[in-house]
Parts: C-alpha cells; structure tokens; sequence
C-alpha cells in the first residue's frame, strides 16, 4: 500500500483540478528548464564569439609584426625558427638507475 502526504483527492473534480494544475507545473518547469538553456547556450555563443574574435586579432597583429602565429609544420621541419627561444645542445646519460 503506497503512503501519501496527503491521500489522493477522492472527488472526481478536485482530482481532475489536481491532474490541471500538475500539467501546469510540469509544463511551466519544462519552458523554464528551457529558457535557461536558451540562456546558457547563449553566454556560451558570446564567449565564443569573443575568444575567435580575440585570436583573430592576436594572427592579425603578429602577422603586422611579420611573425607568423602558427608556423607549417614544413617550416618546422626545414629548421626555421619559430621565434621561440630554443637550446640546442648535446647530453650524456650519466645513470639510468632511478635510485641515484
């Protein structure tokens, strides 16, 4: 036997007045639920929006600077700097034990 807070209406027209307002409830959370999506999906689209603008900028001002922002991955290869700051240099293992 199912326990209620409160039992189930027994009139025929206080039901059907509960089944209403249920529906009710149920739809205004669903438009609600929704229109918060609509707005979390919105803030997210201007974030974004934002961030490619800001990258945009930042490819356009290096490349007036006459660097270019991500080099090929041919130049890369043919050894041309990238305008980082690199050190070549040679190594010796001295020990491969982890203990030392």
């Amino acid at each position: 036997m199912p326990l209620y807070i409160s039992p189930p209406p027994r009139n025929p027209l206080s039901a059907a007045i509960a089944a209403v307002i249920g529906a009710i409830v149920v739809a205004a959370a669903f438009f609600l639920g929704f229109i918060v999506l609509l707005i979390v999906a919105g803030v997210g689209l201007i974030v974004w929006l934002g961030l490619v603008i800001r990258f945009k900028w930042l490819q356009r001002s290096l490349r007036k600077q006459g660097k270019e922002p991500w080099p090929s991955p041919e130049n890369r290869q043919k050894g041309q700097s990238t305008g980082g700051s690199a050190i070549e240099g040679e190594f010796t293992v001295v020990s491969r034990d982890a203990d030392d």
